[in-house]
């Protein structure tokens, strides 16, 4: 066998293993601590193989193993994580306006940013009064449905706009999801117009949300902050109080993030 040939096999069986770490990290990532055999089952490895990625990944922090035996998500993530967040979303920045949303209407306060063809939410302050976690970071809400997407797609340049729905399609969520461009551009000209986004229960068929966008130096959006209600609690007059709150919050951190220089 040839040099380039053994780096080539060299090459391929790396990346596979890559793969396959991203596989069953991806398979740890459930509600409750998974057994062996479920990430066996859910990678498509042997008990035998699947053990050994997990031996690794637990040795490194990346994954937990509980005195049950079962598996779980390591503390190393989420310090790898909070990292990311940091790095992108300035904590120092962002929470102290977060915090002011959360005390003025004592509702779950998220932050998103656009991450390619991805909204992903890296901040969340739950409501004092939330039974069960609204959203989580790391989480992806939908371009078309959700408050945190139509205000970052307001924003975004109407060629931009189209390609990028284009790509990621208009699935729908509930009964209330709008499915279609020319509704979507309707409620996006909505959007700009009053400065936020609503989502009402076009996500969750219980929950109702304000978003408002922060947009870079070139006028893209880049974040965007919301406010999450339960739909059994909120009355129009709230919603759009909290709505011109968002908006008032998303201009004092671009200021804040400089980028209104």
């Amino acid at each position: 066998m040839r040099q380039g040939d053994r780096r080539d096999g060299t090459e391929r069986a790396s990346l596979e293993s890559v793969d396959r770490v991203v596989r069953v990290l991806r398979a740890v990532d459930a509600d409750e601590p998974i057994t062996l055999a479920d990430v066996a089952r859910g990678c498509g490895l042997s008990e035998a193989t699947a053990l050994r990625y997990l031996s690794s990944l637990v040795v490194h922090g990346l994954v937990e193993r509980t005195s049950s035996g079962r598996y779980r998500l390591g503390w190393e993530l989420f310090r790898l994580g909070q990292q990311t967040v940091g790095s992108r979303a300035p904590r120092n920045v962002t929470l102290p306006l977060m915090e002011q949303l959360r005390e003025q209407f004592n509702e779950t306060v998220n932050l998103a940013l656009r991450e390619r063809d991805e909204v992903v939410i890296v901040e969340v302050l739950e409501s004092k009064r939330t039974l069960k976690p609204v959203n989580q970071v790391g989480q992806h809400d939908p371009w078309h449905a959700s408050a945190l997407g139509k205000a970052m797609l307001a924003e975004l340049a109407a060629p931009d706009r189209d390609a990028l729905l284009d790509r990621v399609g208009l699935a729908r969520f509930t009964e209330a999801t709008i499915v279609d461009r020319p509704s979507l551009e309707r409620e996006l000209a909505l959007t700009r117009e009053r400065g936020f986004a609503i989502d009402r229960l076009e996500v969750e068929s219980e929950l109702t949300c304000v978003a408002a966008p922060i947009t870079g130096p070139n006028g893209a959006p880049v974040y965007a902050i919301s406010l999450s209600f339960p739909t059994f609690r909120v009355e129009e007059e709230i919603l759009q109080r909290a709505g011109e709150a968002a908006r008032v919050a998303a201009t004092e951190l671009r200021r804040r993030l400089g980028y209104d220089r």
